[in-house]
Parts: structure tokens; C-alpha cells; sequence
């Protein structure tokens, strides 16, 4: 594992002008205080948030037109179909949207693609198969900001598209926005939505809530869905996520959805204090395992389901599933592990990895390169050919931005979209070469240039006598942690071990 920079945010010598903040223990004061929260008024404005300081929807750019285009497909009773996505994010975006609109008296209907056969996205083919299947408008979550050529097919054959989305936007010179009914993403290029770090469950709910015209009554009915969505698919938890994930997580610890409910049975969760952690180890893991290994529409039933009988069953599944998924995942690593051996990868002098193998399982390398960049610290692409296509996926750390790095090389791709940290790509098996030795470089000159290296952040060091009981579970205050607020990690210096056994 590569060494890890300390930054340290706050000193012992700094900590002596602060006192504790009303209602906290000194340990919760004192990471509020490192993380830049240094009044009792601005720590209590983060610490308690609620559904009034939601933003408005209709903020969103394009809402209006959604809006619009929604109800007027429903008055028409024309058939709608909700286009999502195979991980937590997407299926619980499917899940809201499709609920929703059918509790309205709507005609709709949901589609997940494949994550082998279909890949990530709105295809054409797809495309081709939603209309045959009857769809008049298609409504995109958590997808569709890149696909403006597959759009303009959906519009040449008569089909009204509307994009939910929340990832990086195209980039390039040549690229636009999608030619849609309408576009909503807090990351479209001037939007004014004052917090940009939805989830795609995030902005399918500020879709639903512009609907209903009531955004306390759908947050109230869906908010344990869109908290496992938004912490699954690991969103800064500040802003608006926080009022989300707070919120979210005490319905769930009650929650009414049956299939939920027999998911946190089923995986035994209830054992312990329902947190982000909950979701992060346990609930998204099984989740993403049915459109890992089986189909993602295993899961959005599961959200649907009303009969306890068959929620039960649906979340034994989902248990089975990621049993097989954690197999299959320990067989690749030791696979990719003995490749890095016989290529005599070198940490310290490689700066990235990109692998690839026929007939990898498309569902379980998005983990496996999270792991491998965890152990090397260096950004890694995985990637499988089966039946003439490349799929891959790829994660990274922060300093190295993969999305960009992959628009660079979109001469190389058929497709491509993610994030900063994470991305899935397409191409063609005889670019792989080219791409790999590009993406090298790549590496390399972004190395060269920044300081790309794991960080481990330290909140503040203490002393010895701050370790008691009570300011240990004083942290506690101070959550749900989660991307952009991380447990709390203390530093001690000039100590040592005396007894390693207790």
C-alpha cells in the first residue's frame, strides 16, 4: 500500500482557544472546529438540517419544460417508460419515477438495461426496442447527459425523450447537450440550482416533487429510498445530501417499504444502529449485486413490491446474489494480481493500470479496480472483451481526474461517461493497444505535474485523556458520515505501544 500524506488540520496548540460547543463533547467541538465550523451558530446550522432547506426544483434548468412535457404525455395517456440505470443510484431513481407517476393514474412502465449484453446507457438499440414495445416518452435517470446522438434517433422516430441526470456533462469541442424535451442536471454548464451534487435518485426526486408541486409530501413518502441511493453512490454528504441522508436514514430505521424492510431483516442490519454505514456495507452491496450478476430488475421489484411474501423472497435473492458476487470478485483480483506479477508492475514507477481479459465478468470490475487502486494508489481501468466489444470499467483517486482523462482519449471510445473518480467506457478490441499505452502517458504527465497521492486527513491531534466513553460517542452527533465527511480520524504523537494484545 502506497504511503499516505498526512494532512493535519488543526494542532494541539490551536484546539487551547476553543471550548466545547453547547451539547457536544469535546472531541465532536473539536472536529466541527478542523472542519472549518468555528461559531456554536454555524455548527448547529450543519448539525441540524430539515426538509425546509431543501432547494426548489423548479430552480433546476428545464424543469419547467419537464414539467410541462410530463403531464402532458399523462393527459394524452400516452405511455411512458422510465429508462434507469443497473446500480443502487439507478435503480432507485427507476423505482421513485416509475412509482410515482403510476400512483398519478400514468402508463408507465421501467427499463433497466443489461449491464453485459446492453452496457451503460441509452442505446439505439434500445431505443429500438422501447419503441416497439409501445413508448412514447422516454424519461432518462441517472443517465442520458451524454447521449445526444442516440437522442436525436429517439426523435427521428417520433419518441419525446426527457434526460434526469446528474454526471459530467460533455466536454469536448464538438460535443452538446442532448436534443431533449428537456434536460435537467445541476451540471449543465450555467445551471443556477445552488447545490450541484445530487445524485441521480436526487434529481429524479426533484423531478417528482416539481410534479406533485409538493416537496415536503414526496420527500416524506420516498426520502429512506433516495438516502440509499444518494450514499450508495457516494455523494458529498453536505448541502442538500445531508438534509437528505439524515432525514432518509431515520425513516429507514421505520421504514414502510416492504421490500426494504425485509432487506434490512434478511441481511440481518437491524443488529446494530441503522447508519450510512448500513448502506455503504450492507444494503448497496446486495442492491448492486442483481444487476451484477443477475438483472437490476430483481432489485427495482424489490422496492415495488407491496406483498411482505414476496419481498422476503426478493431480498433472499439479493442475499444469494452477493454471496456469488464476493466469490466472483476474489477470483478476478487473484487473476488481475498475478497479471501485475507477470508484467513486473512496479507501484512506485507505474502510474496507472489497464487491464483486460475475455470474458471477465462486466459486473464485479468496477469493485475489483476500487480495490487494486486502493492497495497501488494509481488510477486503474479494467476492462472485458466478449462478443467483439470492449466494456470496461475504472476508478481513481483524488488528484487525477479519469473522466477528463478519458475525453482526452474519446478518439479511442465508442462511449464513455462517470465521473472524476469513476467511469465505464466502450471501445472496440483492436483500440485497446492504442488506449492503453495513451492512457500510460496520460498518467504520467498528470503525475509529473500534481501531487497524485492518497491522503489521509487527521481532523486534529489529541491527547490520550480526550479517549474517553463519553467523547467517543459524542462523535455521533456529528453524522452521517459519508464522500466529503469522513469519520473523524484523530492523531497522537511521541506514543508508543506497550501491549499489543488489548
Amino acid at each position: 500500500m502506497p504511503d499516505k500524506y498526512w494532512d493535519l488540520k488543526c494542532c494541539l496548540k490551536k484546539l487551547e482557544s476553543i471550548g466545547s460547543y453547547e451539547g457536544l463533547t469535546e472531541l465532536a467541538s473539536t472536529v466541527l472546529y478542523a472542519r472549518g465550523f468555528d461559531t456554536a451558530e454555524s455548527a448547529k446550522a450543519f448539525l441540524y438540517p430539515n426538509a425546509a432547506l431543501l432547494h426548489d426544483p423548479m430552480l433546476l434548468s428545464d424543469m419547467d419544460k419537464a414539467v410541462l412535457t410530463v403531464k402532458e404525455a399523462i393527459r394524452l395517456k400516452k405511455n411512458i417508460l422510465v429508462y434507469g440505470d443497473y446500480d443502487v443510484d439507478g435503480i432507485t431513481s427507476t423505482y421513485i419515477v416509475t412509482d410515482y407517476l403510476t400512483s398519478i393514474g400514468a402508463d408507465c412502465t421501467y427499463r433497466i438495461p443489461d449491464r453485459v449484453s446492453n452496457g451503460y446507457g441509452i442505446t439505439c438499440a434500445m431505443i429500438d426496442e422501447m419503441a416497439a414495445g409501445g413508448a412514447e416518452l422516454i424519461i432518462t435517470v441517472d443517465n442520458g447527459i451524454t447521449a445526444a446522438e442516440e437522442i436525436d434517433y429517439a426523435n427521428s422516430l417520433g419518441l419525446t425523450v426527457v434526460v434526469t441526470d446528474h454526471h459530467e456533462c460533455p466536454c469536448s469541442a464538438d460535443s452538446r447537450l442532448p436534443a431533449a424535451a428537456a434536460v435537467v442536471n445541476p451540471l449543465r454548464p450555467g445551471d443556477p440550482y445552488p447545490f450541484k451534487h445530487l445524485a441521480g435518485v436526487g434529481v429524479a426526486f426533484k423531478l417528482i416533487a416539481a410534479l406533485e408541486g409538493d416537496q415536503k409530501a414526496v420527500f416524506d413518502r420516498y426520502s429512506d429510498v433516495i438516502a440509499v441511493g444518494t450514499v450508495a453512490d457516494v455523494m458529498e454528504l453536505t448541502g442538500e445530501n445531508r438534509v437528505i441522508v439524515s432525514e432518509g436514514l431515520k425513516h429507514l430505521d421505520a421504514t414502510e417499504n416492504p421490500g426494504l424492510s425485509a432487506l434490512l431483516d434478511a441481511s440481518r442490519a437491524r443488529a446494530k444502529r441503522i447508519s450510512s454505514s448500513t448502506v455503504n456495507y450492507t444494503l448497496a452491496p446486495r442492491i448492486n449485486a442483481a444487476g451484477r450478476l443477475s438483472s437490476a430488475n430483481v432489485a427495482v421489484e424489490l422496492l415495488r413490491t407491496r406483498c411482505r411474501d414476496k419481498a422476503r423472497a426478493l431480498a433472499e435473492e439479493l442475499c444469494d446474489l452477493n454471496y456469488r458476487r464476493q466469490t466472483s470478485e476474489n477470483e478476478l483480483l487473484a487473476k488481475v494480481e498475478q497479471m501485475l506479477i507477470d508484467q513486473n508492475f512496479i507501484p512506485e514507477r507505474d502510474k496507472a493500470i489497464v487491464l483486460w481479459g475475455e470474458g471477465w465478468c462486466g459486473g464485479i470490475t468496477g469493485i475489483v479496480c476500487s480495490r487494486l487502486m486502493c492497495t497501488y494508489g494509481v488510477p486503474v481501468i479494467l476492462m472485458t472483451v466478449e462478443d467483439g466489444v470492449v466494456k470496461g470499467s475504472g476508478r481513481s483517486l483524488p488528484g487525477f481526474n479519469l473522466y477528463e482523462a478519458l475525453a482526452s482519449l474519446s478518439d479511442c471510445l465508442v462511449k464513455f461517461g462517470g465521473h472524476e473518480l469513476a467511469a465505464g467506457l466502450t471501445m472496440l478490441p483492436e483500440k485497446l493497444p492504442e488506449f492503453r499505452e495513451r492512457f500510460l502517458a496520460y498518467a504520467e504527465k498528470v503525475f509529473e505535474k500534481t501531487d497524485v497521492r492518497p491522503v489521509l486527513t487527521i481532523d486534529s491531534e489529541i491527547r490520550a485523556r480526550s479517549l474517553s466513553v463519553e467523547n467517543i460517542e459524542g462523535l455521533g452527533a456529528l453524522e452521517p458520515y459519508g464522500n466529503a465527511w469522513p469519520a473523524p480520524v484523530f492523531a497522537m504523537f511521541g506514543v508508543r505501544i506497550t501491549d499489543e494484545h488489548h
